[in-house]
């Protein structure tokens, strides 16, 4: 059975999903052991970064083959991605600084950057 570029965005989109899901059910079970005994540490080791490092690597492969899709297609991938990276809670800042949260961080630069990534993940014009 040959792959279609569409079986590959979907087929990675549920990994993402489920990696989510993973990641989502790991924080509830840490919380669940803090909030019933506040004096034991919740170790996950590196559990929780592996899960998010395979997740990311789920996304590079839907950027990549969703560069292959219909616009009408295409433009459902830019959006996921765009709310999965460029969610109003989440901060550039750190972008422009090597990984680094900067002490103090210009909103206007801020600003600026989401209205370019906007335009660049908004729909293809018709």
């Amino acid at each position: 059975m040959k792959l279609k570029n569409t079986d590959m965005v979907l087929q990675s989109m549920q990994r993402i999903e489920y990696l989510q899901h993973a990641v989502e059910m790991l924080d509830q079970i840490s919380r669940m052991i803090y909030d019933d005994d506040r004096h034991k540490t919740v170790d996950e080791g590196n559990l929780r970064r592996l899960l998010i490092d395979k997740e990311l690597a789920e996304w590079r492969t839907v950027s990549m083959w969703g560069l292959t899709l219909s616009d009408a297609e295409r433009d459902r991938v830019k959006a996921a991605v765009h709310q999965r990276f460029m969610r109003d809670d989440m901060h550039v800042a750190s972008w422009f600084n090597g990984g680094v949260l900067p002490t103090s961080w210009l909103q206007a630069d801020e600003e600026a950057f989401r209205e370019m990534a906007k335009k660049a993940f908004g729909p293809t014009p018709s």
